[in-house]
Protein backbone atom coordinates (compact mmCIF):
# COMPACT_ATOMS: atom_id res chain seq x y z
CA UNK A 1 0.00 0.00 0.00
CA UNK A 2 1.41 2.97 -0.92
CA UNK A 3 1.66 6.29 1.12
CA UNK A 4 -0.70 9.19 0.62
CA UNK A 5 2.35 11.29 -0.30
CA UNK A 6 2.89 8.66 -2.80
CA UNK A 7 -0.26 9.66 -4.21
CA UNK A 8 -2.32 12.67 -6.04
CA UNK A 9 -4.69 13.87 -3.06
CA UNK A 10 -7.43 15.81 -2.78
CA UNK A 11 -9.52 16.97 -0.07
CA UNK A 12 -13.12 17.86 -0.35
CA UNK A 13 -13.91 19.98 2.43
CA UNK A 14 -17.73 20.88 3.41
CA UNK A 15 -16.83 24.19 4.85
CA UNK A 16 -20.56 24.28 6.48
CA UNK A 17 -19.90 21.33 8.62
CA UNK A 18 -19.80 21.74 12.22
CA UNK A 19 -22.34 24.05 12.11
CA UNK A 20 -20.13 26.31 9.57
CA UNK A 21 -16.88 26.01 11.96
CA UNK A 22 -14.99 24.02 8.85
CA UNK A 23 -15.27 26.99 6.98
CA UNK A 24 -14.61 29.94 9.59
CA UNK A 25 -11.39 27.82 11.09
CA UNK A 26 -10.36 26.63 7.52
CA UNK A 27 -7.23 28.41 7.98
CA UNK A 28 -5.89 26.71 11.39
CA UNK A 29 -7.39 23.22 10.21
CA UNK A 30 -5.65 23.15 7.13
CA UNK A 31 -2.19 24.47 8.74
CA UNK A 32 -2.75 20.88 11.25
CA UNK A 33 -3.39 18.74 7.88
CA UNK A 34 -0.03 20.18 6.14
CA UNK A 35 1.66 19.32 9.24
CA UNK A 36 0.23 15.67 9.56
CA UNK A 37 0.28 14.76 5.54
CA UNK A 38 4.13 16.55 5.25
CA UNK A 39 2.86 16.65 1.67
CA UNK A 40 0.99 18.49 -1.20
CA UNK A 41 -2.71 18.38 -1.68
CA UNK A 42 -5.26 20.03 -3.42
CA UNK A 43 -8.19 21.01 -1.58
CA UNK A 44 -12.10 21.80 -3.17
CA UNK A 45 -14.80 23.40 -1.17
CA UNK A 46 -18.46 22.11 -1.73
CA UNK A 47 -21.04 24.79 -1.97
CA UNK A 48 -24.35 22.84 -2.25
CA UNK A 49 -25.50 19.32 -1.40
CA UNK A 50 -24.65 16.60 -4.06
CA UNK A 51 -21.27 19.03 -4.91
CA UNK A 52 -18.74 16.54 -3.20
CA UNK A 53 -20.17 13.88 -5.42
CA UNK A 54 -19.65 15.65 -8.38
CA UNK A 55 -16.35 17.33 -7.00
CA UNK A 56 -14.89 13.43 -6.33
CA UNK A 57 -15.85 12.41 -9.76
CA UNK A 58 -13.73 15.22 -11.46
CA UNK A 59 -10.89 14.89 -8.92
CA UNK A 60 -11.10 10.91 -10.36
CA UNK A 61 -11.07 11.34 -13.63
CA UNK A 62 -8.11 14.61 -12.96
CA UNK A 63 -6.05 11.37 -11.55
CA UNK A 64 -6.32 11.68 -7.83
CA UNK A 65 -5.76 8.51 -5.84
CA UNK A 66 -6.38 9.65 -2.93
CA UNK A 67 -9.79 11.46 -2.09
CA UNK A 68 -10.57 12.85 1.70
CA UNK A 69 -13.76 13.50 2.73
CA UNK A 70 -13.55 16.42 5.07
CA UNK A 71 -16.96 17.19 6.71
CA UNK A 72 -19.32 14.55 8.64
CA UNK A 73 -21.26 11.69 7.37
CA UNK A 74 -23.43 13.56 4.82
CA UNK A 75 -19.91 14.68 3.14
CA UNK A 76 -18.57 11.24 3.87
CA UNK A 77 -21.86 9.88 1.40
CA UNK A 78 -21.86 12.21 -0.84
CA UNK A 79 -17.67 11.53 -1.81
CA UNK A 80 -18.34 7.96 -1.55
CA UNK A 81 -21.13 8.23 -4.49
CA UNK A 82 -18.49 9.98 -6.41
CA UNK A 83 -16.46 7.09 -6.63
CA UNK A 84 -18.88 5.21 -8.78
CA UNK A 85 -20.89 5.70 -12.38
CA UNK A 86 -23.53 3.18 -13.40
CA UNK A 87 -22.41 1.20 -9.99
CA UNK A 88 -18.96 0.71 -11.35
CA UNK A 89 -15.66 2.44 -10.07
CA UNK A 90 -14.23 5.15 -11.63
CA UNK A 91 -10.76 4.36 -10.74
CA UNK A 92 -10.40 1.10 -9.05
CA UNK A 93 -7.44 2.16 -7.39
CA UNK A 94 -8.77 5.73 -6.53
CA UNK A 95 -8.79 5.40 -2.29
CA UNK A 96 -11.08 7.42 0.31
CA UNK A 97 -10.32 8.69 3.65
CA UNK A 98 -12.44 10.41 5.85
CA UNK A 99 -11.36 13.43 8.48
CA UNK A 100 -14.34 13.85 10.28
CA UNK A 101 -15.40 17.45 11.39
CA UNK A 102 -18.91 16.77 11.74
CA UNK A 103 -21.71 17.71 14.52
CA UNK A 104 -22.66 13.72 14.74
CA UNK A 105 -20.03 11.54 12.93
CA UNK A 106 -21.51 8.36 13.84
CA UNK A 107 -19.15 6.70 10.85
CA UNK A 108 -16.00 7.96 12.78
CA UNK A 109 -17.08 7.35 16.25
CA UNK A 110 -18.37 3.94 14.88
CA UNK A 111 -14.60 3.35 13.58
CA UNK A 112 -13.12 4.97 16.41
CA UNK A 113 -11.16 7.29 14.02
CA UNK A 114 -8.83 10.03 15.26
CA UNK A 115 -10.85 13.26 15.86
CA UNK A 116 -7.83 16.46 15.36
CA UNK A 117 -7.32 17.47 11.56
CA UNK A 118 -3.67 16.75 12.56
CA UNK A 119 -4.05 12.92 14.03
CA UNK A 120 -6.36 12.41 11.04
CA UNK A 121 -3.82 13.49 8.57
CA UNK A 122 -1.23 11.30 10.40
CA UNK A 123 -2.83 8.37 10.25
CA UNK A 124 -4.14 8.66 6.57
CA UNK A 125 -0.36 9.55 5.64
Amino acid sequence: MSRSSDRKTVLIVNPRSANGATGRNWASISREIKRGFQSDFDVEFTEQQGHATVLTSEAIRDGFELIVAVGGDGTVNEVVNGFFRDGRPLNPNAALAVMSIGTGSDFVKTLEFPTTPFECAQRIR
